[in-house]
């Protein structure tokens, strides 16, 4: 190999880990000062890919819309809304080096268990990147979905939910 492109190799090498290495241990504090203060639970490394069935007694999207800590879900860049007219609660973040979008929706009051059931679930999410579901991302949905269940559980403290893997569409190019 031509010694020159060795030394550009090595160059390269050296930058990329002086970039990632920061980075990484940056998101690594990130996660664990947001788990010590309660704002993130620790999760299997997919639960992005599961839907989560919530059974409760919360009656409408309006009380769980007004139990949702919205000034918090904003300041890491997560947009919240209930969309009355698609019958939801969307989310949406923004942030740089990815994208995800989730909703909760209400599938109705299940008189044998005697309880309403809501689903929750990423909708969609891409990385910039396109290396998938980015670490990055990866905080920011699980600081969604610990919002989510202390919502419920702010309203419902018997609040229950039931994890599933949920079924995705994807589109894969091969040219």
């Amino acid at each position: 190999m031509d010694p020159l492109a060795i030394v550009i190799l090595v160059g390269v090498l050296a930058i990329s880990l002086g970039i990632a290495i920061p980075y990484g241990l940056y998101l690594g504090k990130q996660q664990q000062n947001l788990t010590n203060s309660g704002q993130m639970l620790k999760r299997e490394y997919d639960f992005y890919k599961k839907q989560n069935l919530f059974r409760s007694s919360v009656s409408g999207l309006e009380q769980l819309y007004s139990a949702l800590d919205k000034g918090f879900l904003n300041s890491q860049g997560i947009a919240c809304e209930h969309q009355r007219q698609n019958g939801c609660i969307a989310f949406a973040n923004q942030k740089v080096g990815g994208t995800f979008r989730a909703e909760i929706e209400p599938l109705g009051y299940n008189q044998t268990i005697g309880a309403y059931i809501y689903r929750y679930q990423l909708t969609h999410w891409t990385n910039v990147r396109n290396r998938g579901f980015s670490t990055a991302d990866r905080i920011g949905a699980n600081i969604l979905l610990t919002a989510v269940e202390k919502a419920f559980l702010t309203l419902d403290y018997n609040a229950v939910v039931e994890r599933s893997y949920a079924e995705f569409k994807s589109k894969t190019s091969f040219f």
